[in-house]
């Protein structure tokens, strides 16, 4: 069997082929007031109920029916664990935790065995079994412990409901006031398992890839306590197996060698390539003929490379340069954070179909687990990773409370060791920016955590990976945009115009548009019921993000995008219409995101990597999410999703200088195709066209100017004003992808029309999906698209004349059938139109 040795969650190693774990009774937990039971044998017998084990006090009344308004201030209470493990009596023994969210003392047999204040942090505990053994967890809220006077900190960070919440280790979802519900991580939220002492002892095994030119090498270092002496230690490598060289003596056995790989297969973004993956194993025979498989998990070969020359924020993958762009990153259920394997891969899948890169884990949110980065591995999308430190300013000078956030930072950098995902480590977010802003010195941004402790253990760990301090840096201020990494809300929170993202000169946003997003309608009527009203109810209310030092919310900032775009009064359009209301949200999000998104993607532009604010809910509701709690893509999602992908066509209007078409080609390969181009009056009447034929290098961009391509002065932008505008909609055509562009040179406010001649069509196919086919005589707008039970790959689609779209309906559920009941809606259409089926 295999038993870690303590500190030993800080590496990978996922099994063992002589591993025998022992199996715990049913966990039940007991939620009681701060301190009324200071020791197990003082429990009442009655009042245990049972408990998802990892889990936390949250998802237990979420089980029992509680709403999170219901369950009380989780950090004023004491949540008591118990449950019963067997091993012959006399057996050593040891238990293995994982994670204790936020303060907890861990008993067996009644004996206090583990004093925890650090939820991110492993525990290992050797007890020797009395055959049926009881483990007992007392997990403490912070009420009473952030109560107590401390050193006060330089400056108060606006984010969280506590200051003294800076000396504790703890997660700050659920702490951060007018961000996240108040449901803090009470209990074991990592799992906690037992094992009988034998076999291989493993106390560290790191398996180190690097890459120098083709060629591959693979570090390995292992120290463990073996039973026996040992013959032959061997890497296994895909297919092939290498000794290595080791040294054993009085049962402790050392390797620290290196290997050659040969010619490896590199590991890409997928945008870019393939992310190849090699699976590793260790194999210690013994001399009695025995031997016992390591199994490490997989690893892959790429370089990485920052280049920070004049102010510039620029990735390189195997020397080549990347656009990253993804989404910041949240745990997909935010009360118990637990995931499975399957659920995590399919959230990265959404991610892959977005056409995003990059994920982001930040500073605010709880560390996740292996399978996530499994999946990012797996599937070739990059991860710009956070140590969870997040504005305050932490008490480093305090060595308990460095040497607590070491043995952190060392776990979590050991156990990323030979993940080709990872592709950045950051020191936390708005550190410097939140003490610039209180009016700190300069010499004072940088506190000793983000500047030596944090970077000393990366650098020893992963010395290929590059530090960034913390989010925003690197300008004359942290949060200056056009230097370093930034947090872009030009476009945003704080109202610019659309084109303020093109003068702003942002070099990479790690953070950027956050809007109140609004879920579609199944969403909405899982937070309302009763005829309750969308905006105006608390219920929704409860779910718009907001910061607390602010008068408006991020509601109020999609409105006021509404209101530019639209130049209607939304408040008036709410009270009227509310259904319109909606519509008009849904479509001015999708138009800014893509329009921000296309701007900052612009290969003629400086930056080099947009991460939005944020990839998912973390409740239902009109969150900052482009996916709603529930995995549902928001319009937000698909007004990326046609500017992100690796192979994709847009217009960018450079005003008097003319309209640009961009065809961006992230992939390995020439791309080639044709490009139809073709601009129409009223929406409908064909003023000009034409067809050439473009080919882009392999991870390269293309610009032609529509003027260019026509041969002609059209004033395609109508920016010289010569009379009325000749045209109203351009359209642009990658005819062999079938991927559409549309611009509209007169803003996308048109005028509603009783027809459009749309039409929608869906045909089912053999494994239940739908071919959705959507064509119009003329011009239709931002065409959403209302099928109960499936999600399309594209929707909120400008529909050009003649020129059919197409859309794949994937059901939710098997076997589900497409209701009588669906229909699309043009935003420029009054009516809606119903989805006709046809027989194949």
């Amino acid at each position: 069997m295999i038993d870690l040795a303590l500190g030993g969650g800080a590496f990978r190693l996922r099994s063992s082929s002589d591993d025998s774990e022992l199996a715990f009774s049913a966990w039940t937990y007991l939620r009681c007031d701060e301190g009324q039971y200071a020791l197990p044998s003082a429990l009442p017998a009655l009042g245990f109920r049972n408990a998802p084990v990892p889990g936390t006090v949250a998802a237990a009344l979420r089980e029992e029916g509680k709403k999170i308004d219901e369950m009380g201030n989780l950090d004023g209470c004491d949540a008591w664990y118990r449950a019963e493990v067997s091993a012959p009596k006399g057996t050593p023994c040891r238990l293995r935790l994982e994670g204790l969210a936020p303060v907890a003392e861990v008993f067996v047999n009644g004996e206090l065995v583990l004093s925890s204040d650090n939820q991110f942090v492993t525990h290992d505990v050797s007890f020797v079994s009395a055959g049926s053994n009881t483990v007992a967890i007392r997990f403490c809220g912070l009420a009473k412990v952030l109560g107590m006077r401390r050193p006060r900190p330089r400056y108060k960070a606006r984010l969280v409901g506590h200051q003294n919440l800076r000396f504790f280790r703890a997660s700050l979802l659920g702490r951060m006031p007018g961000w996240t519900a108040n449901a803090p991580a009470l209990g074991p939220v990592r799992p906690v398992t037992a094992h009988q002492v034998g076999g291989i002892k493993v106390s560290n095994l790191t398996v180190s890839p690097s890459l120098i030119g083709s060629q591959g090498r693979v570090r390995v270092a292992l120290e463990a306590t073996v039973l026996a002496a040992v013959s032959e230690v061997s890497l296994l490598l895909a297919d092939a197996r290498v000794k290595l060289r080791f040294r054993e003596a009085d049962g402790v056995l050392e390797v620290d060698d290196s290997v050659d790989a040969g010619t490896v297969r590199r590991w890409w973004p997928h945008t870019h390539g393939e992310p190849s993956l090699y699976s590793v194993g260790i194999v210690v025979k013994y001399i009695d003929g025995r031997s016992v498989e390591l199994k490490h998990g997989a690893i892959g070969f790429r370089t990485i490379r920052l280049d920070r020359a004049s102010g510039a924020f620029a990735l390189y993958v195997n020397d080549t340069p990347i656009f990253c762009r993804g989404a910041v990153w949240t745990p997909l259920d935010a009360l118990s954070l637990q995931n499975t394997p399957a659920a995590l891969a399919d959230a990265v899948d959404q991610v892959v179909g977005l056409g995003a890169n990059m994920l982001r884990t930040t500073g605010t949110m709880p560390y996740e687990c292996d399978a996530f980065f499994d999946a990012l591995d797996a599937r070739g999308v990059m991860l710009w990773h956070d140590f969870a430190f997040a504005n305050m300013d932490y008490p480093t000078s305090d060595p308990a409370f460095a040497a607590s956030v070491v043995r952190e930072a060392e776990e979590r950098a050991l156990r990323l060791v030979g993940r080709p995902s990872l592709i950045v480590l950051c020191g936390g977010s708005e550190i410097e920016q939140q003490a610039s802003m209180m009016g700190l010195p300069a010499s004072d941004w940088l506190q000793p955590l983000i500047a030596e402790l944090l970077p000393t253990v990366a650098g020893a760990v992963l010395p290929d990976v590059p530090y960034v301090t913390s989010t925003p840096t690197g300008g004359s201020t942290p949060f200056s945009v056009d230097s370093g990494v930034t947090h872009y809300w030009g476009v945003g929170a704080y109202r610019g115009p659309l084109d303020d993202v093109r003068r702003a000169g942002v070099r990479f946003a790690a953070e950027c548009l956050a809007f109140s997003n609004v879920p579609n309608d199944v969403t909405i009527e899982r937070v309302l019921e009763n005829g309750e009203m969308p905006v105006v109810h608390p219920k929704w209310k409860s779910t718009v993000p907001r910061d607390l030092s602010v008068g408006w919310d991020f509601e109020d900032i999609r409105e006021h995008y509404v209101e530019e775009l639209f130049g209607e009064r939304a408040r008036e359009i709410r009270f009227s219409n509310m259904d319109r209301y909606l519509e008009l949200s849904r479509a001015a999000i999708a138009h800014v995101m893509a329009r921000t998104a296309s701007a900052l993607r612009d290969p003629r532009g400086v930056c080099r990597g947009s991460l939005v604010w944020t990839l998912r809910d973390l409740v239902d509701g009109a969150g900052w999410g482009i996916v709603d709690a529930q995995g549902r893509p928001k319009s937000a999602y698909y007004g990326l999703k046609r500017v992100w992908q690796p192979i994709a066509i847009d217009f960018i209007d450079d005003r008097h200088s003319g309209v640009r078409i961009i065809v961006w080609n992230d992939t390995n390969r020439v791309f080639a195709d044709s490009v139809s181009l073709a601009l129409y009056r009223d929406g409908c009447d064909r003023v000009a066209e034409a067809e050439f034929s473009v080919s882009v290098d392999a991870h390269a961009a293309t610009v032609i100017g529509v003027e260019d391509a026509l041969g002609r002065f059209v004033d395609p932008s109508y920016s010289f004003r010569f009379g009325s505008a000749a045209q109203d909609v351009c359209v642009a055509t990658l005819v062999g992808l079938e991927k559409t562009a549309c611009f509209l040179p007169l803003g996308i406010k048109r005028s509603m029309v009783r027809d459009l001649g749309l039409t929608a069509e869906a045909t089912r196919c053999t494994d239940g999906t739908y071919d959705m086919r959507l064509s119009a005589r003329a011009f239709a707008q931002c065409v959403s698209i209302s099928v109960r039970g499936f999600v399309p790959n594209d929707d909120f689609v400008d529909v050009a004349p003649q020129r059919a779209v197409r859309v794949k309906l994937h059901p939710e559920q098997e076997g589900a059938k497409l209701s009588p009941l669906s229909f699309v809606k043009a935003l420029n259409m009054e009516a809606t139109v119903p989805v006709r089926e046809r027989t194949p």
